[in-house]
């Protein structure tokens, strides 16, 4: 009687042991989505910039959105006139399902600190530039 007593108590703990780890898992698993999408988003973020400085626009177009395409060739044209960026630092990430609005520092090769908005856009689970707001100002 005491062994079977032992039995029930141990699968007990075992199921109490398995459901507390995969309770674990489950909560760890969610919580880092939004971590990893921070992550993504930051990179698109980044990558954008060292293509503009290398003025690679054929890895521009797969960072951005259809609409936000159209704006590519606009800098095509203009592509010996566009500035270099020497910093990148994102502020802070706002995910709200599939749109992310972005707060970005940059530094131009003049030194001017400029704060822009980014409106970012979750395409087949890659993060997308859709808009900027660079009406925020130099800092």
């Amino acid at each position: 009687m005491i062994f079977a007593i032992f039995v029930i108590f141990a699968k007990n703990i075992v199921m109490k042991k398995l459901l507390l780890i995969l309770l674990a898992c489950i909560f760890v698993s969610a919580c880092s989505g939004g971590d990893r999408d921070e992550v993504l988003i930051e990179k698109t973020i980044k990558n954008y910039y060292e293509s503009l400085n290398k003025r690679d626009f054929k890895t521009l177009e797969t960072l951005v959105s259809e609409r936000m395409n159209k704006k590519i060739s606009y800098f095509k044209d203009l592509a010996n006139e566009l500035v270099i960026y020497k910093s990148v630092k994102v502020n802070n990430v706002i995910i709200n399902g599939n749109l992310a609005l972005v707060e970005v520092e940059v530094v131009d090769q003049f030194g001017n600190k400029i704060e822009c908005n980014w409106n970012l856009l979750k395409v087949n689970q890659e993060w997308k530039i859709d808009m900027i707001d660079i009406s925020a100002s130099e800092v």
